[in-house]
């Protein structure tokens, strides 16, 4: 599983491209704050996700403890996407995961 990922820096921060599982564009701003505990982000501030044609600001972001193969994104007005956990997992990851599988 290739994960095809691509940082294009300009003026308001660098926006991130996550390939084929969910294919969002992400900006970030010059300074990123949140209130961190375990498995959440609260009042996350300086990130947005671009749906559409406009750009989204993400002020939480959580692991559910029912569901841990799935994280949520949530706006400030509490509407909220879940993606696959491993969808975020950077290619070094994925390959040291496979080669884990392969020796076994």
């Amino acid at each position: 599983m290739a994960r095809n990922q691509a940082i294009e820096t300009n003026r308001e921060g660098a926006e991130i491209y996550y390939g084929d599982e969910i294919c969002k564009s992400v900006s970030y701003g010059a300074e990123i704050t949140a209130f961190v505990e375990n498995r959440r982000m609260k009042k996350l501030t300086g990130v947005k996700s671009k749906e559409i044609l406009i750009w989204v600001t993400i002020s939480e972001i959580y692991i559910d403890e029912s569901d841990l193969g799935k994280i949520t994104f949530k706006t400030p007005s509490g509407i909220g996407r879940s993606f696959p956990v491993d969808a975020f997992e950077l290619e070094e990851e994925v390959k040291k995961e496979d080669e884990k599988v392969v020796k076994k």
